[in-house]
């Protein structure tokens, strides 16, 4: 769990699956717990946040800021964890990472490719599996999307 400055407050949700951080560099982010990853992107507040309040069922979040507003943001419920492979799959496909200090590298289409052909057929029957399994998909019988029946092939024939 990082931010490019000194952290200034933290706060665990209800639930304790999340933690909200507040630094220096004026960004509130949102962790899991269980992995330490990045829920949200950094927040941005305009001020330095000095404390953090999660509403009692963990959808919102307030952060008291010095120097900037008072900020309110309304954040996703979470009802599926996040699988291990979900951030790996987002540098992949981006073509960039953070290192450890911060800095964005390159990554390359072979590492795309190896991490293609180790998930693929590791992805399981969530949401994430799903639009995993849809992403690597192919041809004429890909879905349009996520979750649809209805496929490439089927909109072209103009079937509903």
């Amino acid at each position: 769990m990082r931010h490019r400055e000194s952290v200034l407050a933290a706060e665990f949700s209800p639930d304790v699956r999340r933690v909200a951080t507040g630094s220096l560099d004026h960004t509130v982010r949102v962790w899991d717990t269980a992995s330490g990853r990045s829920l949200t992107e950094p927040l941005p507040t305009g001020g330095r946040p000095y404390g953090l309040q999660w509403s009692a069922n963990g959808r919102r979040l307030f952060a008291k800021c010095d120097g900037g507003p008072n900020l309110l943001w309304q954040l996703p419920e979470l009802t599926t964890p996040a699988p291990s492979w979900l951030a790996e799959w987002a540098e992949a496909i981006g073509g960039q990472r953070l290192d450890e200090s911060g800095t964005l590298i390159d990554v390359g289409f072979e590492e795309y490719r190896r991490f293609r052909d180790r998930v693929a057929s590791l992805a399981g029957s969530d949401v994430y599996g799903e639009a995993l399994r849809w992403f690597f998909a192919t041809g004429p019988e890909r879905p349009i999307a996520p979750g649809s029946r209805v496929t490439a092939k089927d909109q072209s024939e103009g079937v509903p």
